[in-house]
């Protein structure tokens, strides 16, 4: 069952968020149109433009999920998800990239990402995914 809405599809006034996610993508406008969908699905989401200040958002708030890009500069999120992992075992990560190759997706999968999802990624995947991993986060 879904949180009562507002018009933007956030939760109504004294209702509480669905669960609350971490996008981290350096490309603005694409982390924004990640972040925009998932709130207005009841998800309170913070943003990390990457990889290293999605660790340190990390260890301040506690996450129900984090969804990474894959290629991004300095940290990349085959790694932000094995330093997350070393920080937090059963946080769940899911992966974005426009091009996953055969050895990206055996390495995330077996630092434990919760999914591998290519760009442009819809929506209702990116909703799906996250449905799935909150109840299994919130049992943490």
């Amino acid at each position: 069952m879904t949180a009562p809405a507002n018009d933007d599809g956030a939760p109504a006034a004294g209702e509480r968020a669905r669960g609350k996610l971490l996008v981290v993508d350096d490309e603005q406008q694409l982390r924004r149109l990640l972040a925009r969908s998932l709130s207005r699905a009841g998800y309170e989401v913070s943003e990390a433009k990457d990889g290293r200040e999605a660790l340190a958002l990390a260890r301040q708030t506690r996450f129900d999920l984090v969804i990474s890009d894959v290629h991004m500069p300095e940290l990349t999120g085959l790694e932000l998800l094995q330093a997350l992992h070393d920080y937090d075992p059963d946080l769940p990560v899911a992966l974005l990239s426009g091009s996953f190759d055969d050895s990206a997706l055996q390495r995330a999968r077996a630092l434990g990402a919760v999914a591998c999802l290519g760009k442009p990624v819809a929506f209702q995947d990116l909703h799906s995914i996250a449905a799935r991993a909150i109840p299994s986060a919130a049992r943490r």
